[in-house]
């Protein structure tokens, strides 16, 4: 459980841009894993006006207590299965939350605890059921090539669903590198694109969603892989041609996979060369787009 200099970005943005208050709820406490330059490049990208003395004294801190004070967070909670380190709520969250404990918070962050929750229906609940209605929720799990790190690995989809089905809405959807130099991709939703999302990559990804809880439902709504919610079962001739193009080979995309894939991995994990900027993996270029933190909006309310 932590905070990076991935998502450090997106606390510092969304304070900034005054789409989340003065509090903030955690799935555990969290440790700091970003650096002075982090900070400063933070500092820069949203007008946080931090001074050095004050982003010294956030990496100086092994947690990340001090950057969230930094941030504009005068209270700071989090909520863990025992008390070891130093949670103000101890509860297990295979177990459904009671009712005083639901939205008590108008920003809720997991970074990094639900993948290692064997329930995760009850697990997502209760983090929803933590959020008031109009709080905005933030999750930041491992995505690709981390498999062991917990019970699972989560996908876009799973968020994109879980949320949209349960009252949220303004869903913004990312994979970022934990390797340097950091590349951030925005996911399309699969349901909107009509096709399946898959991706293949050689580093670890991790997964950044940000939503807004539009309202709240009197009971937890399970959803459907969007392909086989919408399309995959209509025998029509376009649902039989858009299962045919997900799976369909060419002589392009053996290539890709047998030369080019290859090639551009060992230039940025050996090199740290990003060939012609991009991240190196396999996916359909229409499901996600390169951004900069820098220059593009992270959130909006739509």
């Amino acid at each position: 459980m932590g905070i990076n200099a991935q998502v450090a970005t997106v606390i510092a943005y969304l304070k900034a841009n005054k789409f989340v208050g003065n509090e903030i709820l955690s799935l555990g406490r969290q440790d700091k894993a970003f650096s002075l330059k982090d900070l400063r490049n933070i500092n820069r990208n949203v007008s946080a006006g931090w001074t050095d003395s004050q982003m010294e004294a956030s990496v100086k801190d092994p947690s990340a207590e001090t950057f969230l004070n930094l941030s504009g967070f005068k209270v700071s909670r989090a909520i863990d299965a025992s008390d070891f380190e130093g949670a103000d709520i101890v509860h297990d969250l295979n177990l459904a939350i009671p009712e005083h404990l639901q939205e008590i918070t108008s920003f809720f962050y997991d970074g990094g605890t639900l993948e290692h929750v064997f329930d995760v229906a009850t697990s997502f609940k209760n983090a929803f059921d933590l959020l008031k209605v109009g709080g905005i929720a933030l999750f930041a799990p491992p995505a690709n090539n981390q498999c062991g790190h917990g019970f699972y690995q989560f996908s876009p989809e799973l968020f994109f669903r879980v949320l949209s089905a349960n009252g949220f809405d303004s869903i913004h959807m990312y994979l970022v590198t934990t390797n340097r130099p950091t590349k951030w991709l925005k996911c399309v939703d699969p349901s909107r694109a009509g096709r399946r999302y898959q991706f293949y990559n050689g580093e670890p990804l991790q997964l950044i969603a940000i939503a807004r809880k539009a309202r709240r439902l009197q009971a937890f709504v399970i959803p459907q892989q969007s392909d086989y919610a919408e399309s995959a079962w209509d025998e029509t001739a376009k649902g039989r041609e858009s299962r045919r193009r997900s799976h369909a080979g060419s002589v392009s995309s053996t290539i890709a996979y047998r030369l080019a894939f290859p090639v551009s991995i060992i230039a940025r994990t050996m090199f740290g060369i990003s060939l012609g900027g991009r991240l190196p993996g396999l996916w359909r270029r229409s499901m996600v787009k390169s951004i900069s933190p820098g220059k593009d909006a992270l959130f909006s309310i739509q």
